[in-house]
């Protein structure tokens, strides 16, 4: 994602937030004898329901590149395990295995922006560095 469409997004959502809170504001704040003040409280209510489906909107195109981070990855450097492989799964843990033994669980996030992405393990370890270095991986929902 670019630096333009990144400040877009933001730009849409201030621009939601703050239309939907001035027309709540105008209807709840207006004069007494005023007649048109209906249409403040329509206006409040397409804003939030915009703002609502922007919300959305967002959280599945987020949900869909997480989704594209799922898989198996087997591991280099992984401490005392030669053939260990981290498998990523779709409910955000991961597991750190051989044939035998789990050697680690733990919850995994995605994290990208607009020059910089990675999956990151138990709040920090980076996965592709580190102990959490990998050779080959193999996606359970490939690249589109």
């Amino acid at each position: 994602m670019t630096t333009f469409s990144e400040f877009s997004i933001f730009l849409i959502y201030c621009s939601l937030v703050f239309f939907t809170g001035l027309f709540t504001f105008l209807y709840f704040f207006r004069p007494l004898n005023w007649k048109g003040y209906r249409s403040f409280a329509g206006l409040a209510v397409v804003c939030l329901i915009a703002l609502i489906a922007f919300w959305i909107y967002q959280y599945r195109i987020k949900r869909a590149e997480d989704m594209e981070q799922v898989g198996t990855y087997y591991l280099l450097n992984y401490p005392d395990c030669d053939s260990c492989r981290v498998k990523l799964h779709a409910n955000y843990t991961f597991e750190v295995t051989d044939n035998k033994k789990v050697y680690e669980r733990g919850e995994w996030f995605y994290q990208s922006g607009a020059d910089y992405w990675g999956v990151y393990l138990n709040e920090g370890y980076q996965l592709g560095s580190g102990i959490y270095e990998y050779r080959r991986y193999i996606l359970n929902y490939p690249e589109k």
